[in-house]
C-alpha cells in the first residue's frame, strides 16, 4: 500500500494492516458505511459520556468517554453520532454532550504523548510530544492560544524558538531541543514506566523544533488547543 504518514510517503505491507471500513461494517452492518469519511471532530462536554451499541439509551452501553476526550464523527442519526474513538473502536454517542471543533485546531493526547493538528477536519500534522510529569501534569481542557513569540526565555536558562502559551498556568506549545532529545512514548527498562511520567515537563507540551515551527506558522492567536487523556 502506498501511504502518507506525518508528511512522509512510502509503502507498507497490506497483510499487516486492518481496514477500518471493514471493521466498522463487520461490527455495525446496519450503519452501512461506504467510506471512512470524517464529518466532524467533537469533544466530550459531560463528566462522562456513554458509548452505546445503537442510537438510543435503550441500547447496551459499550464503554465511556471522559470529559474533553475527542472522537471522529462518521455518520449522524438524529440526536446521535456514530463515532470512531482514538483507539479505533466504534459506537454511538449523544450529540448534546459534545461540541464540534472546526477550522484549525490542535489536540494533545496525554496518554499517547502525541499532538494532532487539524485543518477543517483534515489531519495536517502528527507529532510526538512530551507533556507534564506526574508531579506537574499538563492541565486537561479546551484552551486558546493567547500569544505567539520567538526566541523567548520561558523559564531561567530555557530559551525556545517557538512559544505558544494557551492557558493561565502559562502552559504552552514549544520546542525543547536545547534540553530534550526524546519525545513521545518510550520506556525506561530499569524503571519500567513511561519516561515522561518522571522526566516530563512542568506542564508545557514539548516537541521537536521542526514540528513547533510548522504549528507556529499555521496557528493564530485564538486557535483552540484541546488536551485530554
Amino acid at each position: 500500500l502506498l501511504v502518507k504518514y506525518n508528511g512522509t510517503i512510502g509503502y507498507i505491507k497490506e497483510s499487516y494492516t486492518i481496514s477500518l471500513l471493514d471493521k466498522a461494517n463487520e461490527v455495525y452492518p446496519e450503519v452501512n458505511l461506504e467510506e471512512i469519511d470524517i464529518k466532524n471532530i467533537v469533544y466530550v462536554t459531560a463528566s462522562e459520556l456513554n458509548i452505546r451499541k445503537g442510537p438510543s439509551t435503550e441500547y447496551e452501553r459499550d464503554g465511556s468517554l471522559e470529559k474533553y476526550e475527542s472522537v471522529r464523527v462518521l455518520k449522524e442519526f438524529d440526536d446521535w453520532y456514530f463515532i470512531m474513538t482514538n483507539e479505533y473502536t466504534f459506537g454511538f454517542v449523544n450529540k448534546k454532550y459534545t461540541e464540534v471543533l472546526d477550522g484549525i485546531f490542535v489536540i494533545v493526547d496525554l496518554s499517547e504523548q502525541r499532538l494532532y493538528m487539524y485543518n477543517n477536519n483534515e489531519l495536517y500534522l502528527i507529532a510526538p510530544v512530551t507533556t507534564g510529569k506526574d508531579l506537574t501534569p499538563s492541565d486537561k481542557g479546551l484552551f486558546k492560544i493567547w500569544y505567539k513569540g520567538t526566541n523567548e526565555e520561558i523559564v531561567p536558562n530555557h530559551i525556545v524558538d517557538y512559544w505558544m502559551p494557551y492557558n493561565s498556568a502559562c502552559e504552552g506549545l514549544h520546542d525543547a531541543e536545547r534540553w530534550r532529545s526524546q519525545y513521545g512514548m518510550h520506556t525506561d527498562a530499569e524503571k519500567e514506566a513511561q519516561a515522561y511520567r518522571y522526566n516530563g515537563s512542568n506542564g508545557c507540551i514539548n516537541m521537536q523544533k521542526e514540528n513547533a515551527k510548522i504549528i507556529y506558522e499555521t496557528v493564530s492567536i485564538g486557535t483552540k488547543v484541546l488536551t485530554h487523556k
